[in-house]
């Protein structure tokens, strides 16, 4: 099946609003399919939560502002939480000290915590070269700060596929091979980007 594209996902949106008698803009109903990664799942899902936070406040209009709100509420019920935890604390260090960076947003992190985060960054892809992963992970370092190399980073990433790898169906989220790193799931990396807010 072929993924949807942004125009179709827009209109799921657009068309069951409006069956509603609620207002939205194209640019607002964009900013939904940009978001839902081609799922029209998740796009449901989305659409479900500003359903469910307009009537908390009796309102008739999908705006910008309660976008993100909506974002972070839809994630409530995806059970990922495991599985960037695994992610995030990659194999067993065995006594080895691993490098920390600090981030831009006062955070330290090891390399396995900046390829979590860079997963995460704008804009949400789910096919990512390699290129694209080493600049968002050095972008979310201070200028100030050292950097890690690309062949540590590859190192990484090596290791985080074989850890998933050998998990049950649910880790098997993102795939690193040929040089890309694929994201295999759009809910997961929903979630990646609003769910960790949550907690």
């Amino acid at each position: 099946i072929e993924a949807w594209e942004k125009k179709d996902l827009k209109e799921i949106a657009l068309k069951g609003f409006k069956k509603l008698d609620i207002k939205i803009t194209d640019e607002v109903a964009e900013q939904l399919a940009v978001e839902c990664l081609t799922s029209p799942q998740l796009m449901q899902y989305i659409c479900l939560s500003i359903c469910t936070l307009l009537e908390d406040k009796n309102e008739h209009i999908v705006n910008f502002d309660m976008l993100e709100m909506a974002y972070k509420f839809t994630t409530v019920n995806f059970n990922y939480y495991d599985v960037v935890n695994v992610m995030s604390k990659g194999p067993n260090p065995r006594g080895k000290k691993r490098n920390l960076y600090k981030t831009l947003d006062g955070k330290e992190l090891d390399l396995y915590g900046l390829i979590v985060e860079s997963l995460a960054k704008n804009p949400p892809i789910m096919e990512l070269d390699f290129d694209t992963v080493y600049d968002r992970i050095i972008n979310l370092i201070p200028k100030t700060e050292g950097k890690p190399d690309r062949n540590s980073v590859k190192s990484h990433l090596n290791n985080l596929q074989t850890i998933l790898k050998e998990k049950e169906e649910i880790y098997k989220a993102i795939e690193w091979k040929d040089g890309k790193v694929y994201v295999l799931d759009p809910l997961f990396l929903f979630y990646l980007r609003w769910g960790r807010m949550n907690g």
